[in-house]
């Protein structure tokens, strides 16, 4: 199975990749796609991208899951369902955050875009 993880450095990001970990304990096999999207092109960007998906990476390569690292630019949803789309992704793994009582029934933007635009199914996982 080939999963799609958008990773920005945030604890949320870094829950969803904790799920896939636990996921392949658990015996799925899996490729996992790390995705991070910067907005512009700028030269700091390859090194921001970098510095997001540090955690992410180290997390899966010390778990012993196979993964590939990607780096788009542009509105971040559109990217990430491109993405899943171009790698032919099965599924696509994002984490929220909590936004209290009443937000927290709402995912984030960008996740709610993915869920809208995604022709595949996409799993939140919140923030603990």
């Amino acid at each position: 199975m080939s999963v799609l993880v958008p990773v920005d450095g945030s604890s949320a990001s870094h829950n969803a990749v904790r799920h896939l970990i636990a996921l392949s304990a658990s015996g799925m096999a899996m490729r996992v796609h790390v995705l991070n999207v910067q907005h512009e092109t700028i030269p700091e960007a390859a090194l921001a991208a970098d510095n997001a998906t540090r955690a992410a990476r180290a997390l899966l390569a010390s778990a012993g899951v196979h993964f590939e690292s990607h780096v788009r630019l542009g509105a971040t949803a559109e990217a990430i369902v491109r993405l899943a789309r171009e790698k032919r992704c099965h599924k696509i793994v994002i984490g929220t955050r909590r936004l209290g009582t009443l937000a927290g029934v709402f995912p984030g933007s960008v996740a709610r875009q993915v869920l809208r635009l995604a022709a595949v199914p996409v799993t939140l996982v919140r923030e603990s």
